[in-house]
């Protein structure tokens, strides 16, 4: 029997695996130290006193919340409070008083009746019932204690999706309705708005059909909507990957101006392709104006193809899979910064292969 061949004895396997639990948590403390900048470069043993003495973000059940927007925030932790983005965990121990039925309550109404309000068009009626939609989808909503950030608004009231119909026969489809309020997606919103807010990026290994290609693309179409001038780019390494994402967006923009009444339709006249879509209207004399919000779409199978004017927001969709990730990202990041300020947000999201 070969040196290869040769099967492994207790002792080996015991030492082998001893090492690798060695390296793992070394590995993990030298992250630790990296992330919370804990080592004294002068005094390297004394980074666990500073450990002990210093708790990061902890429950503070005498305060109204956990992370006080006074405090430097490290991390987002799901089980604790945050005043930055009024997040508020939602689990059995802590969120019994919780309904999310309010959160939804635009949605019911279109479910019930085909439209979203019967006020005449142009009226004030109309004009303020359309305002305030719009100051929800960018500000957010609250009812009570709990507050759902302006993305998670307008997913849960205005992006139509695929659902499963528990009652159909086998190959019947699936029906289109709006989504369910679900607690991890209430998490993710929460995340990527705290750290906008912090001008950082964004980050998710993810595994599929869980309803991410759905948020990633009322990411998309949200601020198109409600935002001018807002500018988003949406890119993949190859086509397959980034084409389901792009249908579903313009899908939703097309359901958008059909079925609100005029109230979230945006005309689209100089962009109007199948990569492109830009809320503007051309004058007779070729000049461009109106809404000004942008939706792009680029296969990144080179990091030179990442490029184009400032982006509020930069999707990397399937990043794991994505075989110059890297180098698309260093890229990207000249269209999200300005003299070292981070005016928009790269967004990763991917499976891992």
């Amino acid at each position: 029997m070969s040196k290869k061949e040769r099967l492994e004895t207790p002792l080996e396997k015991e030492e082998r695996e001893n090492k690798l639990i060695s390296f793992s948590e070394r590995w993990e403390e030298e992250l630790k130290e990296k992330l919370f900048n804990l080592t004294d470069p002068e005094n390297p043993e004394v980074h666990t006193v500073i450990q002990e003495k210093y708790e990061w973000h902890h429950e503070r059940p005498d305060e109204e919340w956990d992370v006080p927007i006074t405090e430097e925030i490290k991390y987002f932790d799901p089980e604790l409070s945050y005043e930055l983005t009024g997040y508020r965990p939602l689990t059995m121990e802590k969120s019994l008083d919780f309904d999310p039925e309010p959160f939804r309550y635009l949605a019911e109404v279109y479910e019930r009746s085909g439209k979203y309000m019967e006020f005449p068009v142009n009226s004030k009626p109309y004009r303020d019932f359309w305002n305030d939609v719009i100051d929800k989808c960018n500000n957010g909503y609250q009812v009570g204690k709990y507050r759902v950030t302006g993305d998670h608004f307008f997913f849960l009231n205005f992006y139509r999706m695929q659902v499963i119909n528990e009652k159909a026969i086998g190959g019947e489809g699936r029906l289109e309705s709006f989504p369910s309020f679900i607690a991890k997606q209430y998490e993710w919103f929460h995340y990527v708005e705290m750290a906008e807010k912090l001008h950082k990026d964004v980050g998710a290994l993810k595994s599929r059909g869980v309803g991410w290609s759905e948020m990633t693309a009322s990411m998309a179409v949200r601020p198109y909507t409600t935002k001018r001038g807002y500018n988003v780019m949406l890119t993949a390494f190859d086509d397959i990957k980034l084409s389901g994402l792009k249908q579903k967006c313009w899908f939703q923009l097309d359901w958008l101006n059909l079925n609100t009444s005029g109230g979230l339709r945006h005309i689209r006249q100089k962009y109007n392709n199948d990569d492109t879509k830009k809320a503007s209207m051309v004058t007779v004399d070729g000049t461009e104006k109106g809404w000004m919000s942008m939706i792009t779409c680029v296969i990144a199978n080179t990091s030179d193809k990442v490029r184009g004017p400032r982006l509020d927001r930069l999707v990397y969709e399937e990043a794991g899979s994505n075989k110059i990730l890297a180098q698309s990202w260093i890229k990207g990041n000249a269209l999200v910064e300005l003299g070292g300020f981070h005016l928009g947000t790269r967004i990763f999201l991917g499976t891992g292969r």
